[in-house]
Formats: C-alpha cells, sequence, structure tokens
C-alpha cells in the first residue's frame, strides 16, 4: 500500500461575516428585529430613531397648528371634517378601510394580564403582618413553581436570602421564622398554595370542606383515600376503596363525588398568548390589491453625528460609525427586499385577495427567486416566519406558496395549486349525497373529467388534510 499527494482545485462560495449578518436581519421576524433594533441603540451612542414627522420651521406653519390645537381643546373639530370621511359609511368593508401607517399598533393597548404572584403579594397586603413577616412571605411568594408547588429546601433558601434580606434591614431570621410564613401562605388562596406536592396540595383543600357540606365518615373516607389510596382510585379498584369506606357504598360514591371537585395543582398552567403582528397589510380598493409594509413597525434609523458622547475617542467613533452605517444598510436592505416580495406574491395572488383560498394560484420560491433576480434560500429567509394582513385573515406568508402544482389538460391551461385542488374536493363532498357519499375513487374521476391529472392516493391525502372523513363514515341514512 502506497500514500500518494494528489493536489485539487475546486471553487466553493463562501459568504462573508457581512452576507451573514444581512441574510440573519432578512430570516429575522419582526418583534424579533424590533428587539435587535432596541439593543443596537443601547450600544452604539451614534443611531437614533427618525421621528416620523419633525415639527416645521414655518412661522405660518406653526400658526396653523396653534389654530388647530385651540379648536381640539374647544371641541370645535366635531363641526369641521374631510369631506371623503363623511361619505364614508360606518359599516365600510374591510378592504377599502385605509388605514394611516402611523397608526398606533392596537397591541400596544393590550394590557399585560396578572400572573399568580401577583395576585398573592396584593393579597399579601391586606393581612395584619408585620414589615419583618411580610417580608418573609413575599420572598417565598418568588420561590412558587408555575404550579403554585413550594419546594425550595429551608437552608438553601436561608442561604439565599440572607444578602436581600440584609440589603431591606432584616437580619438574623430563624428556621421557625420561614415556618411560620410558609403557613401563612398556605392559609392563603387558592387552598393548597405553597404545598410540597397534589397530595398535600388536595389534603389542604380537604381540611377547609366545612363539616356539614359532607358526612364525616365520607370525609374521613375521602382523607384515607387521597394520603395513601389514589393509585386505587386511578386503576378504578372499587373492590379495594369499599374496604376503606367500611364497605358503605353510599360513603364511597360520597367521598368520590368531592374528590372530583378537587384539583391537584393550586395554579392551573398560565397560557401565553401569542399575538401575531403582520409584516405586511394588504389593501384593496376597486379590485386591486396592494401590498403595505406595516407601518408601526418600520423604524427610521439614521445617524446622531453631533453627539457629545462620540467625541472623546475618534477611533472608537470611527468604529461605531462603521457599524452605524451598516446596520442602517441592512435595515433599508431588508425593508426594500420585503416590499419586493409583497408586491410580487400580491400580484401573482390577486385572486385569492379578492375570492378567498378557493383561487390561490399555484406559486413556488423558485418562480419568485427567478422574478426578482434572488437566490431562492434567499427568498425563503425573506418569507419565514412573516405574516399578510388581508381581507381573509392574517396568513402567513408562507402558506401562499405551494410546493406542487398540476396542469389541466389542453393548450393555454392554467396551472392549478394543491390548495385549489383541495377546495375543489371540499366543494364536491359538499354537493355530494349523504346516503351515497363520494369515494376516492369516485372524487378522482370527477376530478380528472375537469383537466386535473390527479391519483386516487393523492385525493385521500388532501381530503384528509382538509379534516374531512372517508365515505364510509360520511354516510348517513
Amino acid at each position: 500500500m502506497e500514500n500518494h499527494l494528489l493536489a485539487t482545485l475546486s471553487q466553493q462560495q463562501v459568504l462573508s461575516q457581512e452576507q451573514q449578518q444581512s441574510l440573519r436581519i432578512l430570516q429575522m421576524p419582526t418583534q424579533e428585529l424590533l428587539g435587535e433594533i432596541e439593543l443596537m441603540l443601547e450600544s452604539n451612542p451614534l443611531l437614533e430613531v427618525e421621528e416620523p414627522a419633525q415639527a416645521s420651521d414655518d412661522p405660518q406653519a406653526r400658526a396653523q397648528e396653534h389654530d388647530d390645537d385651540r379648536r381640539d381643546d374647544r371641541g370645535e373639530d366635531d363641526s369641521e371634517f374631510d369631506a371623503a370621511q363623511a361619505e364614508t359609511p360606518v359599516d365600510q368593508p374591510y378592504e377599502a378601510w385605509q388605514g394611516a401607517s402611523s397608526d398606533e399598533a392596537p397591541f400596544e393597548r393590550i394590557p399585560a394580564p396578572e400572573s399568580f404572584r401577583d395576585e398573592l403579594l396584593a393579597d399579601l397586603g391586606c393581612l395584619p403582618l408585620t414589615p419583618r413577616q411580610h417580608l418573609l412571605v413575599a420572598c417565598l411568594v418568588e420561590e412558587l413553581d408555575d404550579r403554585g408547588f413550594f419546594t425550595s429546601p429551608f437552608e438553601t433558601l436561608m442561604r439565599y436570602y440572607a444578602r436581600i434580606l440584609k440589603e431591606e434591614g432584616v437580619e438574623n431570621v430563624t428556621a421557625a421564622e420561614w415556618r411560620e410564613a410558609l403557613a401563612t401562605l398556605q392559609s392563603m388562596d387558592p387552598p393548597g398554595i405553597g404545598t410540597a406536592g397534589p397530595v398535600e396540595a388536595l389534603m389542604k383543600q380537604i381540611e377547609r370542606i366545612e363539616p356539614s357540606i359532607m358526612h364525616a365518615a365520607a370525609l374521613e373516607t375521602l382523607k384515607r383515600i387521597v394520603s395513601k389510596h389514589l393509585d386505587k382510585v386511578a386503576a378504578d379498584n372499587r373492590p379495594a376503596l369499599l374496604k376503606l369506606a367500611n364497605g358503605k357504598s353510599s360513603i364511597l360514591d360520597e367521598a368520590l363525588r368531592v374528590l372530583k371537585t378537587l384539583s391537584p395543582y393550586p395554579i392551573a398552567r398560565e397560557s401565553s398568548t401569542l399575538y401575531i403582528v403582520p409584516d405586511v397589510i394588504v389593501r384593496t380598493q376597486n379590485g386591486v390589491s396592494t401590498a403595505h409594509l406595516n407601518g408601526s413597525l418600520q423604524l427610521r434609523l439614521r445617524l446622531r453625528i453631533n453627539d457629545a458622547r462620540s467625541e472623546a475617542d475618534p477611533s472608537t467613533r470611527r468604529v461605531l460609525l462603521g457599524e452605524a452605517k451598516t446596520f442602517i444598510q441592512r435595515i433599508e436592505a431588508r425593508r426594500a427586499t420585503l416590499q419586493r416580495l409583497a408586491d410580487a406574491i400580491v400580484t401573482r395572488q390577486q385572486a385569492y385577495f379578492e375570492h378567498g383560498p378557493a383561487a390561490l394560484r399555484p406559486m413556488t420560491l423558485s418562480q419568485i427567486a427567478e422574478e426578482l433576480g434572488l437566490s431562492v434560500p434567499t427568498v425563503s429567509r425573506a418569507v419565514s416566519g412573516k405574516f399578510i394582513a388581508c381581507s381573509q385573515g392574517t396568513v402567513e406568508m408562507r402558506s401562499l406558496f405551494s410546493a406542487v402544482s398540476f396542469s389541466n389538460q389542453g393548450s393555454g391551461a392554467e396551472e392549478q395549486g394543491a390548495s385549489e385542488i383541495q377546495a375543489m374536493i371540499c366543494k364536491l363532498i359538499e354537493t355530494e349525497d349523504p346516503r351515497a357519499p363520494l369515494s376516492d375513487e369516485m372524487l378522482c374521476e370527477m376530478l380528472q373529467k375537469q383537466g386535473v391529472p390527479i391519483a386516487r392516493r393523492t385525493v385521500a391525502k388532501y381530503r384528509t388534510c382538509a379534516g374531512i372523513p372517508s365515505a364510509r363514515s360520511r354516510r348517513r341514512l
């Protein structure tokens, strides 16, 4: 066996660091991009946000603004308004609505929901406690997990909060004081808060049951079941549970009925609502749809040349100036690319924005990339995580693309996308006889007669994706 050295020549495309950063910004959803801009504004003193409307230096314009302000204060603005606005009916459809791009985003007015910790701290202020006790219970509230359980060892708790409490003027806190604070927390609502686990939470809830609500024997049976025999309830082992109730079926039934009303978790999992902010708004007027970037999310950046803080170190200032210029160029390039992409999508999908999903035309990433002179990965990054608001609702930009398409037979035939074919299948099923529903084979033949070359298994796949059961399940006698 011999060793040889071979020299080969090859070409490989490698993206520079600047290109990678530009693509990263292009792929960012708008909310993530706003966070990136905020971070850059904090770290680079040469960047600032350009105000949407600068104050006018014209004295006549300022006088006009002053008169407008005085008229607004007198409430006389109701008598004078734009004639076009007067002709606009109250029930004007969304397609013709022209919102100002500088309008405040409606999500800014949504109040932040209160967490269970906030509610506990608010209730804590109503208890007759000393400032020292109040502070200890507040520390325990912060240590609760998302289900309302307290699982931290007291030794770890005492070490962790020793310095924090000392800054608040509280020192030499004993383990007995922490346990007393925990008992105070467990006496608060909801029942079971601050316990170590589901069993203890259930026992705390049972302790609060009034004796007049249920029979004493049933209450004792309930305590025995919760303390050591929940596995028998899970296994539905009624004979073993009857032994705990001394063979009395009525006592067991009452204990199980009350057990169903209890919750093993003091706090239900808090569901976080995710609000989708559209990047593009499609407005339809006179049958023509146009794409507009969401103005409330488009921050314009500019250089702050005369910042006093930047005059200290010329070399540092040059570095910051270069970073600021590059960042502004990347943001503007992203905005321009997103606008071109939105225009191309809306131009191809005019029928969709006017008539709905049934009119969605086939469109691939490669087609848009070729039209805009971009690469397919660049277009894929640009549509990733972006949303469009239109008369059909707020839809993901990527959902307007189809991976496959079929061609109608005959000359001059138009292509049909997967979404359109799925809509055709749904329409055929809507008009079928419920006593003799159409099978996948029959649907396939009907589509082929309409010029759609499709296989039966493809029909079954589209039917399943639409959430439509099989013909046997749809049959009605």
